[in-house]
């Protein structure tokens, strides 16, 4: 019986072991859909797509300090821009951590608009609303 215990116990230690690299490449693999998504959003320059990226009450903090409160103005932002702007941009995944319920992603963007390039890293803080990641603090950097 002893036996019996200690291969469910040594089975179960085993299961956990390897339970949390699977959800953190579960976790990463989401959150590079959600910026391939995004990625694809902005370089069809539609801004109604780009909202639903965001949480109704989120904060984006842009690359010059500035911060944009609310996903209706980050799509404001993102209308005005893309109608003065031929831009594209490339967003890459760095890092995923998990920490109750809340992702939060590192990494880079690059991108041109017009004659101007553009680089930098940013970090999202994202949670699931209605079974969706959704970002719900963004700050970039150059």
């Amino acid at each position: 019986m002893k036996k019996g215990i200690h291969i469910i116990v040594a089975a179960i230690v085993f299961m956990a072991a390897f339970a949390n690299p699977v959800k953190a490449q579960d976790n990463k693999k989401e959150m590079e859909t959600l910026a391939k998504n995004y990625e694809d959003a902005y370089n069809k320059k539609d801004a109604k797509a780009i909202k639903e990226f965001y949480t109704k009450d989120a904060v984006r903090v842009n690359a010059d300090g500035t911060t944009t409160n609310g996903s209706e103005a980050i799509a404001a932002d993102a209308t005005e821009f893309f109608a003065n702007n031929s831009a594209t941009i490339k967003i890459a995944v760095s890092s995923v951590t998990e920490s109750g319920g809340t992702l939060t992603t590192t990494g880079t963007f690059e991108g041109s608009a017009g004659n101007n390039d553009f680089s930098g890293n940013y970090t999202n803080t994202c949670v699931k609303e209605d079974g969706q990641w959704k970002i719900s603090k963004s700050v970039l950097t150059n």
